[in-house]
């Protein structure tokens, strides 16, 4: 299923299945650790497989596939959940999410712990009852599969939430950025930027910060998902062209 020799496409649930199996078998190259050029090799494939099948999945498949990937640690799973949710809203996560827990009778589907082949017919999310039984060799706390599948359900969720769509409201809705004083080829530095926006956001490294090998490039981080109008200005010539504006890019 995993060679070139293989032409049968591989679809997203199966391709998850492969790469919970795969990593489990070595450290992926960008672990930190020794590389397991098979193991890489292997995932990498996969991965580009199941990325591939993931734009004609329906809203309620991509969440259900997200969650499932959000098990698996590994560094290209997280780019996958990342490729599931980039379309869709909070809005329809949570929507997804309620769906699952109905779909699954609120998780009594899971509560013999039994490990059933992941296709087309149910959910991806059975994954994670591979998870709760790895746990259960290493301890014995967990007593009933399917509290303990709610759990680590709602962890992965809140996760989810936090990571794409921010928590809280925005430090702002509206930000202009200037040149804060600064004139010529080199822009102004994290202390110049403080001292001119003089606000709670443009203290918190997080939220603001000017790149240290590029002086004056200013760096913001989007905090929640949604769309953003974009404006900006290039610097003006006004000693060689009398203007004191440069061109304007509306996106």
């Amino acid at each position: 299923m995993v060679y070139d020799v293989n032409v049968a496409p591989i679809s997203p649930k199966l391709g998850t299945q492969i790469l919970d199996f795969l990593s489990k078998l070595g450290y992926y190259k960008t672990d930190g650790k020794d590389d397991f050029d098979c193991t890489t090799t292997m995932i990498d494939f996969i991965v580009e497989n199941v990325k591939s099948g993931i734009s004609i999945l329906t809203t309620f498949d991509k969440v259900d596939l997200a969650i499932a990937l959000m098990i698996i640690p590994i560094s290209p799973s997280l780019e996958l959940v990342n490729k599931c949710l980039e379309n869709v809203s909070e809005t329809d996560f949570k929507a997804a999410c309620y769906d699952l827990d109905a779909s699954t009778e609120y998780f009594e589907k899971y509560k013999n712990n039994e490990i059933e082949f992941i296709d087309d017919s149910n959910f991806a999310i059975g994954i994670i009852v591979r998870y709760l039984r790895y746990l259960r060799l290493i301890t014995i706390n967990m007593k009933k599969s399917e509290n303990g599948f709610r759990k680590k359900f709602q962890e992965i969720t809140k996760q989810i939430v936090k990571d794409m769509y921010g928590t809280g409201s925005s430090p702002w809705t509206n930000i202009k950025l200037t040149t804060c004083g600064a004139k010529g080829r080199f822009g102004p530095s994290l202390e110049d930027c403080i001292s001119t926006y003089n606000s709670d956001w443009s203290t918190n490294k997080k939220l603001f910060d000017v790149d240290p090998n590029r002086k004056g490039i200013q760096k913001i981080r989007i905090t929640k998902n949604g769309t953003y109008e974009v404006k900006s200005w290039g610097a003006g010539n006004y000693q060689k062209t009398g203007s004191g504006k440069g061109f304007c890019i509306n996106y």
